[in-house]
């Protein structure tokens, strides 16, 4: 199996990306889930959502959505998965309610932030309390 922790180099990789131009700019990772956003041609035009399972074979992309969208969800070979990401002011801390229990997501360096978590129902979603 490949990296247990999924990496820039997976995303861009598995992903079918670029390498010359694309840029991760988020990666946030909930044991063999994550969610990223990839600015596809580096330029802060282009950003892509994307969901990621880390299955036998390795880490694989399982959808992309274009934009930085607030919350995708995914189903995969044995479970499903939940997301949200967002932009908000550098070091901001977003506050995302799941399952009754609130996380405080921070945001990074550029401001980007994410949530996730494997859940057995992909319409649970995670709700964006502040």
């Amino acid at each position: 199996m490949e990296n247990e922790k999924i990496t820039e180099d997976d995303v861009i990789r598995h992903g079918g990306w670029n390498a010359r131009f694309a840029r991760v700019r988020l990666i946030v990772q909930d044991n063999d889930v994550a969610v990223t956003i990839v600015d596809g041609n580096g330029d802060g035009a282009e950003f892509e959502t994307e969901c990621w399972w880390r299955g036998p074979k390795g880490w694989r992309n399982l959808i992309s959505s274009g934009g930085i969208g607030s919350g995708m969800g995914s189903v995969f070979d044995d479970g499903a998965m939940t997301s949200c990401v967002g932009i908000a002011e550098p070091h901001a801390i977003v506050t995302v309610r799941f399952r009754g229990e609130s996380y405080d997501c921070e945001a990074n360096d550029l401001g980007y932030w994410g949530f996730v978590r494997r859940t057995d129902d992909v319409t649970e979603s995670p709700e964006i309390v502040a």
